[in-house]
């Protein structure tokens, strides 16, 4: 009786050792949890703004994407062009209905679709030109906004609304503010924002939106 007793005792030791070590290595080096605590609290870490920390994300890339994995939330890492940064993932349980997670989901509105749409394309044919650093005014963006005001209810005065969208981007880190009020660098974060095949298609859709609207102008007025 004694030495089965022992036996039993000596597996419970075992188990609770090998949870111990398992325990162990799990825990996240402080360096690391500083880190992800920073990129949890800005959502995007750029290398040339944070050295430290995009160094240290890196370094414990697998920590911090295991720890964000365990509340649903999907890191990018481009370690090429020095940018980090966290995205809810949809997930569905067993009876089909989808997981939330903790990261926000924006609605945007059709203004401030098309605003990510148009800086998309342009960084597009900035980059392909060459171009290192985008940079886009105020002025340019009303441009391009232009052919796409009927269907938004807007017109090229609409400043109170172009600066709400622009705040909305700045704070996303899409956009970033470049020596002045309005000038704005359009980061590489546009990049994963939408995919360029996605683009393509959707501005069609827009332009033939807007064909049709004037469309119907041309008819109501004959």
């Amino acid at each position: 009786m004694t030495q089965e007793n022992n036996k039993k005792d000596e597996e419970i030791s075992s188990e609770t050792s090998s949870e111990i070590d398992e325990n162990k290595n799990n825990l996240m080096p402080d360096e690391s949890k500083n880190a992800l605590i920073t990129l949890m609290k800005s959502g995007v870490i750029f290398l040339k703004q944070k050295k430290e920390v995009f160094e240290s994300i890196c370094r414990h890339e697998q920590h911090i994407r295991r720890h964000l994995s365990e509340v649903n939330i999907k890191l990018t890492l481009d370690k090429s062009n020095g940018l980090a940064f966290i995205s809810g993932r949809s997930f569905k349980d067993d009876d089909g209905e989808e997981l939330k997670t903790i990261a926000k989901k924006t609605i945007l509105s059709v203004y401030d679709t098309l605003l990510i749409l148009v800086l998309r394309k342009y960084y597009q044919e900035k980059e392909i030109a060459g171009d290192d650093k985008i940079i886009i005014d105020s002025d340019k963006l009303t441009s391009l906004l232009s052919p796409f005001l009927d269907l938004t209810n807007s017109t090229k005065s609409d400043n109170k609304r172009l600066s709400g969208a622009i705040s909305k981007l700045t704070s996303k880190k899409i956009l970033s503010v470049a020596g002045s009020a309005d000038r704005f660098e359009i980061t590489r974060v546009i990049k994963y924002a939408i995919d360029l095949t996605f683009l393509e298609s959707i501005l069609k859709e827009y332009q033939s939106l807007v064909e049709e609207k004037i469309k119907q102008k041309g008819e109501l007025n004959g």
